[in-house]
């Protein structure tokens, strides 16, 4: 069995820590050596699934490097770092399969051997490999063998290093062919395929025994291929497939080949290399593009339907979207080659919709494709692949001016003119004196008439060209009305208002709706204000042009009143709406009127349609118009009628119970209370403040809630509840003078119940509150006695 071995060393030092991956192929197969070392021993665990396949390996290190470790790939292995409490952790996940080994036995310096099951080592290697690695074959042995080292002391320790293809050892002079082998494949990627040719052939005559042969031969050919020299690439092919006829890179190699052979005419040996990659590698890429290949061949032998079916074979079998684009222009060609040139066009757009880039491989022959496709009728597709061929290019490519003229004079021919216009215009100013500027700009006036109602801008230009040239002929006035209607249809309201000194300046006769246009520029506006929520331009464009909108709209028009607030306007639409014949409407209505009304002082008014209001929601506490009960409140409040207050107070509390949104009302009962010298509702309702302002945390009542509340206590002879409510004020931010009183109060009441320090320490706290307070100089009055 032959073997090869290739070893391609990528080391990564972190101090006393180095990791290396080693890259190779056994028998043809790719594997990766991971070789990991340390100055200390270290241990290196493996985790394995139900079948016993390592699914990861963790090894943990007693020191960390002093740098950080980045992510490391290959085909084979993704290695990623942790530390964790202190421990350094190094974690290997196979990609697809993978050996661990410990490095205890140094073959070439140790003359000791031995079968080694250890837990810590300096040096662990792991085999990354994808089906099978021979030279670490599985072998079941017995428990009950013996492994004893085995010692040759009076030899040298068997020890043979790399090999090359032909057994012969692997100096380090030859690692020149790597550096080579890799600037043939980057040549090739980078399209110089007579450098790629040159540097492979310099390769091989400095290292005719390269361990890359097989690859450079194989770019080689490839390279030939794309510089159309076919006779040297079925020449050299026969070379490549004599002695590597297991290469992952055949089935390419075969379809090159028979390519090569059709382009030379020699059919025959074209078949037999087609079918070799027919029958030997079918299920390969390369087969599918094999099957194009011959298609060619067959068209050019004049078997044109025969070389038809194997185009469609190949689009209908692969997978592989390249293939299928090139499949797909072959057959658009075929028949854009015939009498049945509209087929081509459904092949044409399969490839636009799936690969658009395929167009860049063959720039030149995309830009004669697209030619052909103008020729017959096919604009659409022919400007989109100009399009495509001048996206990644600037103006100083050769073909830039001629795909700008061919992108905007293809697409003006079809539905798209309003991109067409941009194309044309860009190549105007780009190339005012171009080669295709006449063209160019005949084919731009010839679209003013075909997008006459179009919303485009370019046709924006020319109306205002023409108004600009024409400003009293009935040219322009004609550009101006066509202007202002496709202004209109384009919903660009504002810019038709801008043209209404103008419009109302046009024959009547002539244009006898432009009042229309102006009223329809001017209510859509204000419709787009008011989902906008614009207020103040819906009341300032409804007065300009006297718009009175659908009564859909007198919600939005009411709201937007009350918020600017044009408190008139909104009454005013209150007051059209309250009779209406809908219940429910007529509700809303009227507690709209009695609501603006209260707000424009008119509290009569308020009252009056607030107490309609209330009789026809009844009790119905779910009403959206409850709130009616504040409304009214506040409104006997203004007007100072007491009893009108306490009796809607009572209803505000049965329907809303204490709410936060009451509690200026609760003080302004106090304040009746406090007139009225009824302390029980002043009880009542400073209660409920002091106990919201507690739920909220918000204090803005205080400390008036609290000293009239003690006092209402202390006129009931409550001592305990005043004292209770004097001491509350200690957690609240008061002015000095309110600290002064407070503190004043509070010992004036222990003095009262024969707490003679206490209240001494309060009157003390008073003074200090404020000195030139009156209740600190009372307070210092009380301490004397």
């Amino acid at each position: 069995m032959l073997k090869w071995l290739l070893l391609f060393l990528t080391p990564l030092y972190l101090h006393a820590l180095e990791i290396s991956f080693q890259a190779g192929k056994e028998n043809f197969n790719k594997f990766t050596l991971l070789h990991v070392k340390a100055n200390d021993p270290f241990i290196c665990e493996p985790q394995t699934d139900d079948f016993n396949n390592i699914t990861k390996v963790i090894c943990a290190f007693s020191k960390k490097p002093n740098q950080s470790l980045k992510p490391l790939n290959d085909d084979f292995f993704n290695v990623i770092s942790e530390v964790k409490k202190g421990t350094f952790f190094l974690i290997v996940t196979p990609i697809h399969k993978m050996k661990l080994l410990p490095d205890v036995v140094n073959v070439a310096s140790e003359d000791t051997f031995f079968q080694s099951k250890v837990r810590l080592s300096k040096s662990w290697v792991m085999v990354g490999y994808k089906e099978k690695f021979t030279l670490l074959a599985d072998k079941k042995n017995s428990d009950k063998n013996l492994n004893l080292p085995i010692t040759f002391p009076k030899y040298e320790p068997l020890y043979v290093g790399s090999l090359d293809i032909a057994g012969n050892p692997v100096h380090i002079r030859q690692a020149g062919d790597v550096s080579g082998y890799l600037k043939a494949k980057k040549s090739f990627e980078n399209k110089d395929y007579a450098g790629t040719v040159q540097v492979v052939d310099d390769i091989i005559k400095s290292f005719p025994d390269s361990i890359f042969m097989s690859e450079l031969l194989y770019y080689k050919i490839k390279a030939l291929s794309k510089l159309k020299k076919y006779d040297e690439v079925t020449s050299l092919s026969k070379v490549y497939l004599r002695n590597y006829a297991s290469d992952e890179n055949v089935p390419e190699v075969l379809s090159l080949t028979a390519m090569g052979y059709s382009q030379e005419h020699q059919n025959s040996d074209a078949d037999y290399f087609y079918d070799r990659l027919f029958s030997e590698h079918g299920d390969s890429v390369f087969s599918k593009k094999g099957l194009i290949y011959k298609g060619d061949q067959l068209l050019e032998a004049g078997s044109s339907a025969k070389g038809l079916e194997y185009y469609q074979r190949a689009l209908d079998e692969t997978n592989d979207i390249d293939t299928a684009a090139t499949a797909s222009q072959k057959i658009a060609k075929y028949y854009l080659s015939g009498t049945s040139a509209k087929k081509a066009q459904n092949y044409v757009d399969k490839i636009l919709q799936a690969d658009p880039a395929y167009f860049l491989k063959e720039r030149d022959d995309s830009l004669k494709f697209a030619s052909a496709l103008a020729d017959k009728g096919m604009f659409s597709e022919a400007s989109k692949i100009s399009q495509i061929l001048l996206a990644p290019i600037t103006k100083k490519d050769a073909n830039y001016e001629q795909l700008l003229k061919n992108s905007g004079v293809w697409l003006a021919k079809t539905a798209d003119k309003a991109e067409a216009m941009k194309l044309l215009n860009r190549y105007i100013k780009e190339f005012p004196h171009g080669t295709f500027i006449d063209e160019v700009k005949t084919t731009k006036d010839s679209l003013f008439f075909d997008v006459n109602d179009g919303n485009v801008t370019a046709n924006m230009a020319n109306y205002d060209k023409l108004i600009k040239n024409y400003k009293n002929d009935s040219i322009g006035q004609k550009a101006l009305y066509k202007k202002a209607q496709l202004l209109l249809q384009g919903q660009k309201y504002i810019e038709v208002l801008a043209l209404k000194t103008p419009l109302k300046a046009l024959d009547k006769k002539i244009y006898p709706n432009v009042n229309d246009i102006i009223n329809q520029a001017a209510s859509a506006l204000i419709k787009l204000k008011l989902k906008d929520g614009k207020c103040t331009e819906v009341v300032s464009i409804s007065s300009e042009y006297n718009i009175k909108l659908a009564s859909d709209f007198d919600d939005d028009l009411y709201n937007c009143y009350m918020k600017i607030p044009q408190l008139t306007l909104a009454k005013n639409m209150a007051a059209v709406n309250i009779n209406t014949k809908t219940l429910t409407q007529k509700i809303k209505w009227m507690y709209r009127y009695a609501n603006v009304s209260f707000q424009t002082g008119e509290y009569s008014n308020t009252i009056k349609m607030g107490n309609d209001v209330i009789t026809l929601i009844g009790r119905d506490k779910k009403s959206p118009y409850i709130d009616i009960y504040r409304i009214l409140f506040d409104a006997y409040q203004r007007l100072g009628d007491d009893n009108k207050m306490i009796a809607m107070m009572t209803k505000i509390v049965d329907t809303f119970g204490e709410n936060f949104k009451d509690i200026e009302r609760y003080v302004q009962m106090m304040g009746l209370a406090t007139r009225m010298k009824d302390d029980n509702i002043i009880i009542t309702y400073g209660e409920k403040v002091m106990s919201l302002q507690k739920k909220t945390s918000t204090y803005t009542q205080s400390p008036y809630a609290e000293f009239t509340t003690y006092q209402a206590y202390m006129n009931k002879g409550n001592t305990t509840k005043a004292m209770e409510i004097l001491f509350s004020l200690d957690k609240r931010a008061l002015s000095k003078e309110q600290r002064a009183r407070q503190k004043y109060l509070l010992g004036s009441l222990l003095q009262k119940k024969g707490k003679n320090s206490e209240a001494k320490a309060q009157f003390k706290k008073s003074i200090e509150a404020n000195k030139a307070s009156p209740w600190a100089k009372l307070a210092a009055d009380a301490m004397k006695l």
